[in-house]
C-alpha cells in the first residue's frame, strides 16, 4: 500500500479517504483477537503498513488521522495491543509534525501512557517517549520531559527503568549547556550506582552498552573523581561475573558476554578519561581480560578496539598495547585472526621512523619487535595453512614496512627468508604480495652482496623450466618498473624481459604483450630510438604469431604504443623516477662504510676488496667502484657482485651474468686468485677528462651525458 501511495498514482487525500480507516479497522480487529502466534503476526504486519504509511502523510491528514485513533483506542478498544500500537504511532509520528501539534497533542497522550497500571504499556511508552521529545526542543524538554522521566526512573518495575534509562541517554544529544549536563550527569550517576546495587542484569547491560556514549557526551566537564566512577564502574563490569548472577548459569551467561562485548566498544571512550598511571593499574588488566576472554564474540570485539585505544593512548604509550596485540596475534579462532591481520598495518605504522628513511640501528627498532616478529611468524603461518590467501596477502603486504621498524640485520636474518620462501607458494596473489614486498625491503638493504643474491634468484626465473615461473617473472618486472627507476629496470631486467618475446609458451608471450607499453615509455624518444625500434620490430613480430590471442594483444598494445611519444608523459611521474634514482645512489654512498664495520659480508667479497686495495690505497678508493675496473678479472667481479642504480656509471654486467651461470663461479674464483693492476685514481681520472675533452672539440660526437664516460672507460 505504501508503494501504491509513494508512486504518485493516487493522491494523499484520496488515499486517507478511501483506503487507510479501513486499515486501521484491520489492525483494531486483530488486536481483540486472541495472542496466538498467527494472529500476532497480522496484527504486526498491518500495523507496520500504517507506520509506512504514516511516514509519506502530509502534516494534517497525520494530525486527523492521530486524533481519530488517540479517540477510538480510548473509547472502543483498550486492549494491551492497542495502546502499545498507539505508543509507537504517536512515536512515529512526531517527527513529521509541529512542536505545537507534539506538545498540545501527542505529548500529554504519550504521559498517559507512561503511567499506565501495566508495567509493559508503560515500558513501551518510556521507551518511545525520547522520540516525543525531540520534536519538542531542548528547552522545552529539560523543563517538561526530563523530570518526568526522573519520576519513571524510580519506578517498581526494572523494566520501565530500564527503558526510561535508554531514553535518558537518548536525549543527551540534546542539551549543550553547561548547568544542564552537569545536573544530567549527577543524576545519571546516581541511576548507575543504583543499578550496581540492585544486580538486575538488563539495567547493566544497558549501562554496558551506553557507557562509552556518556563518557564521550560529559568529558568536558567531569571533575577528577567523577572519571574515576566511570572507570571503577568499567572495571567492575569487566570483571565482576557475580553482578550477572540472578538467573540461569546459560542466561547470565549470554548476559554476561554481551555486556563484554558493549564494553570493548566502549574502551577508546573510556581511555580519554584515565591516564597512563591509571591505565596501567586498572585498564590495562581489563584490556588482558578482555582479550584472553573464553568467548571469541568478546575477543573480536576488544580486537577491533585495540587500534582507537592507541590512538587515544597517545604516540607516547603505544607501546602499553604491544602485548595484549601480540596475544590477539596468537588467537586460533578465524574470527580474531581476520580483524588483527586487518589491522596489522595501521599496528605497524603506529611506530613508523619517518626520519629514519627506511635505515634503522639497533637503538632505533621498534619497542618489543622481538616478540611481535615471533607472534606475527606464527600468524602467517597458521594463515598460510588454513588456505585463507586474502589472510596471507594482508600480512605479506604489511611485512613492506619492516624496513622502518626493524634494523637492517632484522630484515636479512629473518623477513627477507620467510618472503623468498613464500615466492613459491601455490596462490598467485600470495607470490605476488610475497614478491612486492621483498623488492621493497631489498631497496633499504645498504649491502651490495645481499642485494646482488636477491636479484640473481630473480633474474634465475627468467629461464626457468617451468612457464608458470617465467610468466611470474614477468609480473615481477612489473612490480620492478613501479618501484625501481626506469635505469634500474633497462639496465639488470629488460634483455631478460625481452627474450620471453620469444617463448615458446604461448601464456608467457600473451603476458609479456600486455607488458610492451610499459618497456616503451622507459626510454627517451630521440636519444634511445635503436631501442625503440627494436621493440617495435618485437611487437611486429608477434603481430605474425600463431595464436589468435597473442595477435589481437599485439595489435592492441601497438596501437597503444604509437600515442606514447616521449618519455616524459608527466612531470610527477618523472619527479618520482628522479627520487628513485636519488635513493638507488644513496645505496653506494653508504656501502663503503658499511663495508668496513660489517663482518657479515661473504669472504670473497673481503678477499676481492682487500686485491684492489693493495695497487690504489684504501684513501683514494672511490665510492663507485666501477670506474676502478680495467681488467678482464675485475670485469667478472663487477658482474657476480656489483648492483648500482645509476644507469650510465655500471656495464651490463648483471644481463651478462644471467646469460652466462654457469661460468660466473670459474671466474670468480680467478678473479680471487688474481690483482688486478689498476692505474691511481687520479692519474685515470685525468686520462678519462682529457678524452672527454677532445671528443667534444670533434664534430658529430658531442658529449652530453654520463654515459660517453662509460663508454670511454671502457675503450681504456
Amino acid at each position: 500500500m505504501s508503494q501504491v501511495l509513494s508512486s504518485g498514482q493516487i493522491t494523499s487525500k484520496d488515499f486517507a479517504n478511501y483506503f487507510l480507516d479501513s486499515i486501521a479497522n484491520k489492525v483494531y480487529a486483530y488486536s481483540e483477537k486472541s495472542n496466538d502466534y498467527e494472529n500476532t503476526e497480522i496484527f504486526k504486519n498491518w500495523s507496520e503498513v500504517i507506520f509506512e504509511i504514516v511516514d509519506l502523510l502530509p502534516e494534517n491528514l497525520i494530525k486527523s488521522f492521530i486524533s481519530d485513533s488517540i479517540s477510538k483506542i480510548k473509547t472502543q478498544y483498550s486492549s494491551r495491543k492497542c495502546r502499545e500500537y498507539l505508543c509507537f504511532l504517536l512515536s512515529r509520528s512526531a517527527p513529521r509534525v509541529s512542536a505545537q501539534i507534539n506538545l498540545n497533542l501527542i505529548f500529554p497522550v504519550m504521559l498517559d501512557l507512561c503511567n499506565d497500571t501495566q508495567y509493559e504499556i508503560r515500558a513501551t511508552a518510556c521507551r518511545c517517549l525520547a522520540t516525543v521529545a525531540k520534536g519538542l526542543g531542548s528547552e522545552t524538554c529539560m523543563d517538561l520531559v526530563v523530570p518526568e522521566m526522573f519520576k519513571f526512573l524510580c519506578d517498581e518495575s526494572m523494566l520501565v527503568r530500564t527503558n526510561c534509562f535508554q531514553s535518558l541517554i537518548d536525549l543527551l544529544e540534546l542539551f549543550k549547556d553547561y548547568d544542564a549536563k552537569n545536573y544530567l550527569l549527577k543524576k545519571i550517576q546516581s541511576f548507575i550506582e543504583y543499578g550496581l546495587s540492585t544486580r538486575d542484569e538488563n539495567y547493566l547491560m544497558t549501562v554496558s552498552k551506553n557507557l562509552g556514549l556518556i563518557v564521550d557526551s560529559f568529558n568536558e566537564i567531569m571533575s577528577s573523581q567523577t572519571k574515576l566512577f566511570f572507570v571503577d564502574v568499567f572495571c567492575q563490569l569487566c570483571k565482576n561475573e557475580s553482578l550477572f548472577s540472578k538467573r540461569s548459569a546459560n542466561e547470565t551467561k549470554y548476559n554476561w558476554n554481551m555486556s563484554k562485548i558493549s564494553l570493548a566498544r566502549a574502551f577508546p571512550n573510556v581511555v580519554l578519561i584515565t591516564n597512563s598511571v591509571n591505565f596501567e593499574n586498572k585498564l590495562s588488566q581489563c584490556l588482558s581480560s578482555l582479550v584472553k576472554d573464553r568467548n571469541e564474540k568478546v575477543r573480536e570485539a576488544i580486537a577491533l578496539q585495540i587500534i582507537p585505544i592507541a590512538d587515544k593512548l597517545g604516540k607516547q604509550q603505544h607501546h602499553l598495547i604491544i602485548n595484549d596485540f601480540c596475544t590477539s596475534m596468537s588467537d586460533n579462532s578465524i574470527l580474531v585472526q581476520t580483524v588483527v591481520v586487518n589491522n596489522l598495518e595501521n599496528f605497524f605504522k603506529m611506530f613508523l621512523k619517518d626520519e629514519s628513511n627506511g635505515f634503522l640501528s639497533e637503538t632505533q627498532q621498534m619497542p618489543g619487535y622481538q616478540i611481535i616478529l615471533k607472534k606475527l611468524f606464527e600468524l602467517e603461518n597458521s594463515v598460510s595453512q588454513s588456505y585463507k590467501y586474502s589472510l596471507h596477502v594482508v600480512i605479506l603486504n604489511s611485512l613492506a614496512l619492516m624496513p622502518w621498524l626493524v634494523s637492517t640485520d632484522v630484515l636479512v636474518d629473518r623477513i627477507l627468508p620467510l618472503l623468498e620462501s613464500r615466492i613459491d607458494a601455490r596462490a598467485l596473489p600470495v607470490r605476488q604480495a610475497a614478491a612486492k614486498s621483498m623488492l621493497i625491503i631489498i631497496r633499504k638493504i645498504p649491502r651490495l652482496s645481499i642485494r646482488n643474491n636477491y636479484f640473481e634468484k630473480l633474474l634465475q626465473l627468467s629461464s626457468h623450466k617451468s612457464c608458470y615461473k617465467r610468466i611470474f617473472f614477468i609480473d615481477i618486472c612489473s612490480m620492478i618498473l613501479q618501484l625501481y627507476s626506469k635505469n634500474f629496470f633497462k639496465s639488470y631486467f629488460y634483455q631478460p624481459c625481452i627474450r620471453l618475446a620469444q617463448d615458446k609458451v604461448v601464456n608467457v608471450r600473451i603476458r609479456f604483450v600486455k607488458i610492451l607499453v610499459d618497456l616503451k615509455r622507459i626510454w627517451r624518444f630521440q636519444l634511445d630510438r635503436d631501442k625503440l625500434e627494436n621493440l617495435e620490430s618485437i611487437a611486429k613480430t608477434l603481430l605474425h604469431d600463431r595464436d589468435k590471442d597473442v595477435f589481437e594483444l599485439a595489435q592492441r598494445a601497438i596501437v597503444q604504443m604509437d600515442f606514447i611519444k616521449s618519455y616524459v608523459n608527466n612531470e610527477n611521474d618523472e619527479k618520482l623516477n628522479r627520487i628513485k634514482e636519488e635513493e638507488e645512489n644513496y645505496w653506494f654512498e653508504l656501502e663503503p662504510k658499511k663495508i668496513k664495520s660489517d663482518n657479515r659480508l661473504s669472504s670473497g667479497f673481503n678477499k676481492i676488496e682487500s686485491a684492489s686495495a693493495t695497487n690504489i690505497g684504501k684513501a683514494s678508493i672511490s665510492r663507485n667502484q666501477s670506474r676502478l675496473a680495467k681488467t678482464t678479472g675485475h670485469q667478472n667481479l663487477r658482474s657476480s657482485l656489483k648492483i648500482e642504480s645509476n644507469l650510465h656509471d655500471r656495464p651490463q654486467s648483471l644481463v651478462d651474468m644471467h646469460n652466462h651461470i654457469e661460468k660466473r663461479t670459474k671466474n670468480l674464483s680467478l678473479t680471487l686468485n688474481e690483482k688486478p693492476k689498476v692505474k691511481p685514481l687520479q692519474q685515470r681520472r685525468n686520462s678519462i677528462n682529457s678524452e672527454i675533452y677532445n671528443q667534444s672539440l670533434s664534430p658529430g660526437s658531442p658529449v652530453n651525458s654520463r654515459s660517453s664516460i662509460t663508454t670511454i672507460s671502457k675503450k681504456k
